[in-house]
């Protein structure tokens, strides 16, 4: 399926995997609106009809629990600053049938639904303060569109201390392109990323059902340069790493012993030049 393959290419970037415990998170369900998933609207999103059914799957299992729901939708009223419009020359406007939420997704009275005038979920909104109220440390991310509201707010999120989770297949976009960009950059310094199912079954990680010739655990440079070594003979190579590609290389200061390098180079640049090998295997 897609997310495995998204999974396999945002490997080689992340640096970190949270584990998502239910206890003391949040659903946050971002522009799930008529704008974007009725399909006469000029903006509409073809992928939003997939996602739909795994927000309503995730809906479902914080309702459930009892857990805390945040809403929300872009509107702008008139007498508000609007640099959507001034950048796309197009706007939603507050009360329009543009800014209702559908109805599938429609809010509880208990639940919370905030308008945003901005791609993000907390610029100009009661998001932080309705978070912190509820004691939230864990911030579940879904909605549209990846690469602009649901990326703006997680990487917010992320400075104002909150444990960030990104769900990949209940968040869409108008592109496969412009979507994984944006998950290999959340991966690599702001969010742990999920699938619905491991959401809904709790199962910290899946790997894709086939059989690999070696399995490699650790990705420091030995385990990079084993398993570059192994493709290199025709071996299928799985890689694991359970903190940060590259190990306690990417720390490290500046390296003078290594072969090749007369005048030393710093960890992290070290391992960017091996990720990039990698990624030609």
């Amino acid at each position: 399926s897609k997310v495995y393959d998204w999974k396999e290419r945002i490997l080689l970037y992340s640096t970190r995997v949270e584990k998502f415990k239910l206890t003391d998170s949040a659903l946050l369900i971002i522009d799930m609106q008529n704008y974007f998933l009725d399909e006469r609207s000029h903006a509409y999103v073809p992928s939003s009809k997939v996602i739909q059914q795994n927000i309503i799957q995730i809906l479902n299992l914080f309702r459930k629990k009892k857990l805390p729901i945040i809403f929300t939708y872009f509107a702008v009223k008139d007498n508000e600053r609007d640099n959507i419009r001034n950048w796309w020359n197009d706007t939603v406007r507050v009360g329009s049938y543009e800014s209702k939420i559908i109805d599938k997704l429609k809010p509880k009275k208990d639940e919370a639904v905030l308008r945003k005038n901005s791609y993000s979920s907390f610029y100009n909104t009661k998001l932080e303060r309705f978070l912190k109220k509820h004691n939230v440390k864990n911030l579940l991310i879904t909605g549209m569109l990846t690469n602009l509201c649901c990326e703006t707010t997680a990487r917010e999120a992320f400075v104002r201390n909150f444990n960030v989770f990104f769900v990949m297949d209940a968040t869409a976009t108008y592109n496969e392109e412009m979507h994984l960009f944006s998950l290999i950059n959340l991966s690599y310094g702001f969010a742990t990323l999920f699938s619905t199912e491991e959401i809904i079954s709790k199962e910290k990680w899946y790997i894709r059902k086939m059989i690999y010739d070696c399995a490699i655990m650790g990705a420091g440079p030995a385990g990079i340069i084993s398993s570059i070594q192994l493709k290199r003979c025709g071996f299928s190579v799985i890689l694991f790493e359970k903190d940060q590609v590259g190990g306690l290389l990417r720390n490290a200061n500046k390296i003078e012993n290594y072969l090749g390098f007369v005048n030393g180079i710093f960890g992290k640049e070290l391992v960017s030049i091996f990720l990039e090998q990698l990624k030609i295997f």
